[in-house]
């Protein structure tokens, strides 16, 4: 254990540096109609609960580079990711600018036969400031873990039932 290690778990710290968020979950559309709503970052607002605001700063075909603003229990905070592309099967997202230490994540959008597709999204995160990270880390987790739902919602919203 380092010694600050040591430390926290002398102060009863309950906060781990990093976090990691995966959830996945089984839908009745195809990955590049799933991959489509998570490229769609300006949409965000209408759909994901936390976010307040989202810009797109640039656009490839292989990239996507935007800011969120995210709003959750009175607090505000910006955070700038690029994405990289590889439809339909993969999104990989890397901080650029905000908040955090370590912001990472991978959305993957795997077929199941004719049947659908299993998306899953893993994220990884560590606020760069210790008192931010005691305040936003479990709201930040929360919100992460609320991604994929809000996804295979508005996936029924704009797919239908059915696919």
């Amino acid at each position: 254990m380092t010694a600050e290690g040591w430390i926290d778990a002398a102060m009863g710290s309950s906060i781990p540096p990093m976090r990691k968020v995966e959830r996945s979950a089984l839908v009745p559309y195809t990955p590049a109609q799933m991959f489509a709503l998570v490229e769609d970052i300006e949409r965000y607002p209408q759909f994901v609960p936390w976010v307040s605001d989202a810009k797109l700063i640039g656009r490839t075909a292989t990239e996507v580079t935007g800011q969120l603003e995210m709003e959750r229990s009175g607090f505000k905070e910006k955070f700038t990711t690029r994405n990289i592309l590889e439809p339909p099967h993969r999104m990989d997202l890397r901080l650029v600018d905000g908040p955090f230490k370590v912001l990472e994540g991978r959305w993957t959008f795997d077929p199941i036969g004719d049947r659908g597709t299993k998306i899953g999204l893993t994220i990884r995160f560590e606020f760069s400031n210790p008192v931010l990270s005691m305040m936003l880390s479990k709201t930040f987790e929360k919100s992460c873990a609320q991604l994929v739902d809000a996804f295979v919602t508005r996936a029924r919203a704009v797919y239908g039932a059915a696919g």
